[in-house]
């Protein structure tokens, strides 16, 4: 039989899982964030030669570098103050947003595929410290989302595609007249907390977090804050790496039946270039199984291999994945795809079945069958 080019590009792939031991992992068709790094600015002006905030930070694993940053002017109220660069290795990152109203700023710098490690260097004038929060994150389109920013405790972005994370940072200049007596402003759900902190004698605070956004629409980020002034927040939405099919091809995610033992669920969007997902639960609890995939639909009884077994056997020429249920019968099949756009229509189908003891050996699970568009 003649097989798809395509299809060996989808063989290869789940076979070089099996190969390398793959097992069960979370579901994860969105944007991971790889690390994060709380950062505390010397208090001082570092003028025209900058200073390292990060003496050595490696990036070079992650898609996407954030750098967000919270900082005030040396003197007072009445001076303001903004954030010139910011480098990675020499890189000059790029700048998202910036709120800088006065006396200080609240920014987000963002750098598409951070090379080897070196120093993140922040190049400001008469800075009075500040904090930064760092992030590396994966799976991630180039660029950005949308943008947001205030000069209040909340901010809004607009998210126009499904699966976008959004980071949001804010600056608390301070309560007093001096722009001092500042608090630690703290995320309010569902923005997660990543970083909290004051510096000086109270002179300021920064705040940092993420939410990840699930469908289009206008997602808000809040603080809690110490008190209503001074305050300037701002917020950036990061795209997943899915892209748009060329052709138009629509995306499905269709569950096919042919089961009995367990459910078979998915995440999986169907976008291009984003991670296949099939999840299992309620099987037996630490058994070994395996994932079927393969291109294309098919129905053929078990009884047909199997003689006496029930179930329908929904993947032609498939690949096999070894994945051992865990403790509560859960087992995960995450398939990264590229974004090559040949791939655009196809379906991608697959199926779990688990080893037993007695006269069927096999059990099978649902069969869900993932079409590749839009």
């Amino acid at each position: 039989m003649k097989r798809h080019p395509c299809q060996s590009i989808l063989t290869l792939a789940a076979t070089a899982f099996a190969i390398l031991g793959f097992t069960a992992t979370s579901a994860s068709a969105q944007i991971i964030i790889d690390d994060t790094l709380p950062v505390l600015i010397a208090v001082g002006n570092q003028g025209s030669t900058g200073l390292a905030i990060v003496a050595s930070y490696d990036a070079s694993g992650s898609d996407k570098l954030v750098v967000v940053v919270s900082t005030e002017h040396a003197f007072g109220t009445n001076a303001g103050m903004s954030i010139n660069s910011v480098e990675y290795n020499g890189q000059a990152m790029i700048e998202a947003v910036q709120e800088n109203t006065l006396p200080g700023t609240a920014a987000i710098y963002y750098l598409d595929s951070p090379g080897a490690a070196g120093e993140i260097r922040i190049f400001q004038g008469n800075q009075n410290g500040g904090r930064a929060t760092v992030y590396a994150l994966s799976n991630i389109a180039p660029g950005v989302g949308g943008i947001g920013q205030s000069i209040t405790n909340i901010v809004d972005v607009t998210t126009t595609s499904p699966n976008q994370l959004v980071i949001a940072c804010i600056l608390d200049g301070g309560q007093a007249a001096n722009g001092n007596s500042a608090g630690a402003p703290t995320a309010v759900l569902p923005l997660i907390q990543d970083h909290s902190g004051t510096w000086g004698n109270s002179w300021a605070g920064h705040g940092a977090g993420h939410q990840f956004i699930a469908s289009p629409g206008i997602a808000t980020s809040a603080f809690n804050t110490a008190g209503p002034n001074l305050l300037r927040t701002v917020a950036v939405a990061f795209s997943d790496g899915c892209v748009p099919c060329n052709n138009g091809a629509s995306a499905f995610v269709i569950n096919l039946g042919g089961g009995t033992h367990g459910t078979m669920s998915s995440t999986s969007s169907g976008n291009l270039g984003c991670d296949l997902n099939w999840s299992v639960t309620g099987a037996t609890p630490n058994a070994i199984g395996v994932f079927a995939a393969g291109l294309g639909i098919t129905s053929v009884p078990l009884s047909a291999v199997l003689p006496g077994c029930p179930g329908t056997i929904r993947i032609p020429n498939p690949a096999f994945a070894t994945v051992p249920t865990d403790a509560l019968g859960a087992a995960t099949l995450n398939l990264p795809m590229p974004t090559t756009q040949a791939l655009c229509g196809l379906t991608v189908t697959a199926q779990y079945a688990e080893l037993q003891l007695g006269p069927c050996l096999l059990a099978l699970t649902d069969a869900i069958a993932i079409t590749i568009g839009n």
